[in-house]
């Protein structure tokens, strides 16, 4: 089981989508000022707006890389 997920920055109105096994530990990673070293970190507090469970990785990183 995967996901894609969007998160939403209200600092910046700003979305960002990606794909992980655990949204829940994935989003306390973009919110954490000590461990995220992504281009994420700036837009703290990210919410997470939606997950979308899909069948595995591959089909993931697929919806992922193509809403970018």
């Amino acid at each position: 089981m995967h996901f894609v997920y969007i998160i939403y920055s209200e600092k910046f109105d700003k979305y960002y989508i990606g794909e992980t096994y655990e949204t829940g530990q994935r989003l306390t990673f973009h919110n954490s000022i000590e461990d995220n070293t992504n281009s994420t970190k700036s837009g703290i507090p990210w919410i997470l707006f939606l997950a979308l469970q899909v069948g595995n990785r591959s089909v993931a990183r697929e919806i992922e890389n193509s809403a970018k």
